[in-house]
């Protein structure tokens, strides 16, 4: 919570004015005792102010137990800045380095809504779920998990039949990212990856597994526990070749437009930046650029009337509270971002599109395909986005 923005100020009322006012009515009802009774009796002591905290690194167990006590709720990131020898080194195995350079890039798309998670819900015929990454730093993988999700679920409606279409496991790409690309060493103390490091992961040197059981690994739902000790390990080694078996494509997506035309392609993107934001929504669902997060969240829809691009975060659904604006389906935990300032964090140049095995094609998405409908439905089997 940022005290020096009016909107920093509204997050924090919000969050402890029923403690406050509890306190306030229970001194008051002290007082009124000993003016009535003579009693005097000590007064309640006012309750600890909640407060938010981003980080990007462990913290030390005693210092995590403090702010326990002191009722701060921590926010994890994760997201390291590759340096130019390691973006150049992931640009150099990618079979479609840069965005601009696919078809999908070159393509002439005009400036309207592209509402992806419309689409990504039409394809699976359910929201995809909220995600929480919880206390470790692998929002790399949440960006890319997500990414191979809302653009499968998008294929999935072009193709006009919805599908039932699996999950995505977390830890597999943040262990893969830190440590599998890096000749099985995390290179760094503490949490985190790089988008670069994700999208070498999802294309070469590993892949995306869905959620369920590998014989005895339940990969059924996510653990905080088993991302930390993975991240730290490495993917198990009876995982790796199932996980290669289901590559992604990956380009790098570098400005605002670029990302206009992957979302009106049906294309979702990883986003890498040290942008923050607030934690409250405006009227129309947008939320103020401020701060610093060295984070990674997932792109999943544009909007012409107020350019902007619709970013879901990995923090679960109530980090962020306030209006969600004219599209009042957008997930819980997402938010808008000004065209302008999403356009800064791709200048950054971490930020991913994810494709099928068939690479970024050019492809027209009539108005009609954006609205949702209830097609049949049949049985999906496998990672249907992984296929050509």
């Amino acid at each position: 919570m940022d005290l020096t923005t009016r909107e920093g100020w509204k997050a924090f009322l919000k969050a402890n004015a029923p403690q406050f006012i509890l306190w306030l009515c229970m001194v008051l009802f002290a007082l009124l005792r000993w003016a009535w009774t003579g009693e005097r009796q000590p007064l309640p002591e006012p309750p600890v102010p909640v407060f938010e905290l981003v980080i990007s690194d462990d913290l030390p167990a005693d210092v995590a137990e403090e702010l326990e006590k002191r009722k701060v709720k921590v926010r994890r990131t994760g997201w390291r800045s590759p340096t130019p020898e390691e973006q150049a080194a992931t640009l150099r195995i990618l079979q479609a380095p840069k965005f601009a350079g696919t078809e999908a890039g070159q393509e002439v798309i005009a400036d309207a809504d592209a509402p992806l998670w419309k689409l990504a819900y039409k394809g699976r015929g359910k929201p995809i779920p909220i995600r929480d990454q919880g206390q470790v730093g692998s929002c790399v993988s949440f960006g890319f998990a997500g990414a191979v999700e809302y653009t499968m679920a998008a294929q999935a409606a072009l193709g006009k039949e919805r599908q039932e279409l699996p999950d995505i496991a977390q830890e597999v790409i943040y262990a893969g990212s830190r440590v599998e690309v890096n000749g099985g060493r995390v290179p760094f103390s503490g949490d985190g990856s790089t988008g670069a490091w994700g999208a070498k992961w999802l294309e070469t040197v590993g892949g995306a597994l869905e959620r369920k059981q590998y014989g005895s690994i339940d990969l059924s739902a996510y653990s905080v526990q088993r991302a930390k000790q993975w991240g730290d390990r490495g993917v198990p080694d009876e995982l790796e070749p199932e996980a290669k078996k289901h590559q992604a494509r990956c380009t790098l997506v570098a400005n605002a437009e670029e990302a206009r035309k992957a979302l009106s392609q049906g294309y979702a993107i990883s986003v890498c930046s040290n942008q923050g934001f607030a934690n409250t929504r405006d009227s129309e669902g947008f939320a103020r650029a401020q701060g610093s997060w060295a984070h990674c969240m997932l792109i999943a829809g544009y909007r012409a009337d107020r350019p902007g691009f619709l970013i879901v975060n990995s923090w679960g659904a109530g980090w962020i509270s306030g209006p969600k604006g004219k599209y009042d389906d957008i997930p819980d935990g997402s938010f808008w971002a000004e065209a302008s300032v999403v356009d800064r964090m791709l200048k950054q140049q971490d930020s991913y599109a994810v494709a099928n095995a068939a690479g970024f094609k050019r492809r027209k998405i009539a108005p009609s395909d954006w609205i949702v409908s209830a097609p049949a439905q049949r049985r999906f089997d496998g990672l249907f986005a992984l296929a050509p």
